[in-house]
């Protein structure tokens, strides 16, 4: 959902229905395509009352998912039928269904000197029967070599997600969270690049270069919102590390290109220390380059 609603709504709308659109965090690809053609998308929202049946747009799971009626069809048939008597439901109630969900599970830690046990809890998110995550990637060179062995760079990010969906991401790999499979589907999705000077709504986080700052978050139109990341490291011969944090654009938001090309780029986090002779063997990186997609100026008409 983007940074800046008003961009999209009138001010009745902005007003009256300020908290549905705050419970926005993911717009379906016919809303998204409808922004950027800078279409206003007031008549677009789900009905207010949770019982109407919609005419335009939907929500799923209470209004975190916001689609287009023609779209509901795509959704897995599993996902549209009642559990119990697997009949298709109304539309209306799929406002109920719940795409992904988060939960609090209760794990034990043993003291090795002492054998005391004590509680703790992890988070942990599952997702409903046919749903899961997806990511585009911006193919420039996929058939150039990354090293002398020939391996290209499609062959090599296959390679990285058969081992990170072996290995797990995220937190607690060693008790089975986080590991994945992964289908590759060869569609397009084209989205129109910018001209310098003009706006772009990310869809991935950014981390400006400092040449970019701050024409790229300054004037008319721009909208955004920044999130602190931080995380741990592992490397081959040491214990894990906390990584450095780092401060990136949020994805939504909407800022000004300064240059042709790509802007951003990919810091390095590796751990600084206050003994002089520390270093830490091994550059690692935090990507921040950005990818969004051209705005065309708003018609309200």
């Amino acid at each position: 959902m983007p940074v800046g609603l008003q961009r999209f709504f009138q001010d009745d709308t902005l007003s009256t229905r300020r908290k549905d659109l705050n419970r926005i965090r993911f717009v379906s690809e016919s809303l998204f395509r409808r922004m950027m053609a800078g279409e206003m998308l007031d008549a677009w929202l789900f009905p207010v009352e949770e019982e109407a049946e919609p005419d335009t747009g939907m929500a799923i799971q209470g209004g975190v998912f916001w689609l287009t009626l023609d779209e509901c069809n795509r959704i897995p048939t599993a996902f549209r039928r009642d559990r119990k008597t697997k009949k298709a439901i109304p539309r209306r109630a799929l406002r109920y269904r719940k795409i992904f969900a988060g939960a609090q599970v209760p794990r034990v830690t043993v003291d090795r000197v002492t054998s005391a046990s004590e509680i703790f809890h992890t988070g942990r998110v599952t997702f409903a029967r046919g749903c899961g995550l997806w990511f585009g990637v911006a193919w420039r060179k996929p058939q150039a070599t990354v090293d002398e062995r020939g391996l290209t760079y499609r062959a090599a990010l296959n390679r990285v997600l058969t081992m990170l969906g072996d290995e797990g991401i995220g937190g607690e790999r060693s008790v089975g969270y986080g590991a994945f499979s992964y289908e590759e589907e060869e569609s397009t999705l084209a989205l129109d690049d910018p001209e310098p000077g003009g706006l772009i709504l990310l869809l991935s986080r950014y981390h400006p270069q400092p040449a970019e700052l701050p024409a790229v978050l300054g004037g008319d139109g721009t909208a955004y919102a920044l999130t602190a990341v931080g995380g741990w490291l592992r490397t081959w011969d040491g214990a894990s590390e906390r990584r450095r944090r780092l401060w990136l654009v949020n994805e939504g938001s909407i800022v000004k290109t300064v240059s042709a090309g790509i802007l951003g780029d990919v810091a390095d986090l590796r751990p600084t220390y206050d003994q002089a002779d520390k270093t830490f063997p091994h550059p690692v990186w935090r990507y921040g380059l950005s990818l969004g997609a051209a705005l065309r100026e708003v018609s309200r008409g």
